[in-house]
């Protein structure tokens, strides 16, 4: 049975025809990154009703027949990538539906208000209205509530200043759970209490950013005093050490294996891969070509441009698993090996033997 929750923010996404990725709702639905949903379970069969959650790369539901998508999916180009913002719109959705047409009723007036200046972890900068100086108010602290210190005149709580400071900041919020293709730091991480989930040989590691990153500080003096740290705020490690894995190995995970293989797997911009492929439009708005039978898992940048001359842009790369492909019917087995073919229809890049064959969506015509 359909949980309650994601069944209001589909109702929401449906109504309001906007995309949610994949990551925004395991998060509106209170999982971590570390969380593998099982997303047939959670959003039920394919059908155009749950086609609006997406994968953040590609702009499209992952797995899905052309059939089973919205006629509307890429009308609006707007795609809510963050779980606190879709919880805000659901709220606003249920409360809406639930005081009819006319709206609510109007709230008392209470007053002048404090104005909040910034927010940070559980504290927030507030100036008051009467003696416009400014004083902090604690999530900690006597219950979250506290007069203006200076005049008296006004009183500031945490959680109503903290709700207000978010729904102002929605594209300035971080999420506190992260992922990222390697061992990384980030400046703009610093502060909101931020875990970060990468892989490297296996192994899967989710590490607490500020603990570990004052830790490598100390113990190994890097990053600190690099030219890439104090001019663009990241630094990485293409490969781990035996010293660093020694470090991380406190922060090993097991993730649950309840998610079925993927056919498909959008791999991040700057990954390597085995081949890259340009889709030419103008040549019957198809490319193809046959991959060898022993390379059954294999990763693929796909660029597309309309005519010879045009500038090739970036599709998408992928992870691909020819054998789930065959099994589904969306590749099939030749003399050379296994023929690959991609296609586009309207502005949805697909995977299919021919026009008549079943489709895989996998990403969408950039602009």
């Amino acid at each position: 049975m359909m949980n309650t929750n994601i069944k209001d923010a589909l109702d929401y996404l449906n109504e309001h025809q906007i995309r949610a990725t994949y990551t925004a709702v395991q998060s509106y639905l209170g999982h971590g990154v570390i969380s593998k949903l099982n997303w047939k379970k959670t959003l039920g069969p394919h059908r155009p009703y749950a086609s609006w959650v997406v994968n953040k790369k590609t702009g499209m539901p992952s797995d899905y027949d052309a059939k089973n998508l919205h006629p509307d999916l890429l009308a609006n180009d707007e795609i809510i990538a963050k779980g606190k913002q879709l919880q805000v719109a659901v709220e606003e959705y249920l409360e809406k539906a639930k005081d009819g047409p006319d709206g609510a009723e109007p709230t008392p007036d209470n007053g002048p208000e404090v104005e909040v200046a910034d927010c940070h972890g559980n504290n927030c900068a507030v100036i008051c209205p009467a003696c416009t100086t400014p004083y902090v108010v604690s999530g900690f602290l006597d219950k979250g509530v506290r007069k203006c210190p200076h005049c008296g005149e006004s009183k500031a709580v945490f959680k109503e200043a903290k709700k207000k400071w978010e729904d102002a900041h929605q594209d300035d919020l971080v999420e506190s759970e992260q992922e990222a293709t390697r061992l990384m730091f980030k400046k703009e991480w610093l502060g909101y209490d931020v875990w970060v989930t990468f892989t490297e040989d296996g192994a899967t590691y989710r590490y607490p950013h500020d603990q570990l990153l004052q830790t490598f500080i100390s113990r190994m003096g890097i990053i600190g005093n690099t030219k890439l740290w104090a001019d663009k705020g990241v630094y990485h490690f293409p490969r781990l050490s035996l010293e660093q894995k020694k470090l991380l190995s406190r922060y090993r995970i097991e993730l649950e294996a309840d998610e079925p293989e993927q056919m498909v797997m959008v791999l991040q911009e700057d990954a390597p891969t085995d081949r890259t492929w340009d889709f030419r439009d103008d040549i019957d708005q198809n490319y193809h070509g046959d991959i060898p039978a022993n390379q059954s898992i294999t990763t693929l940048t796909l660029n597309w441009k309309p005519d010879k001359n045009s500038t090739a842009k970036l599709v998408g790369k992928y992870r691909i698993d020819l054998d789930l492909l065959l099994s589904a019917g969306f590749a099939k087995e030749t003399k050379k090996g296994i023929f690959l073919r991609f296609q586009r229809t309207d502005n949805a890049i697909e995977i299919a033997v021919d026009r008549d064959s079943p489709a895989l969506v996998v990403g969408s015509k950039p602009e």
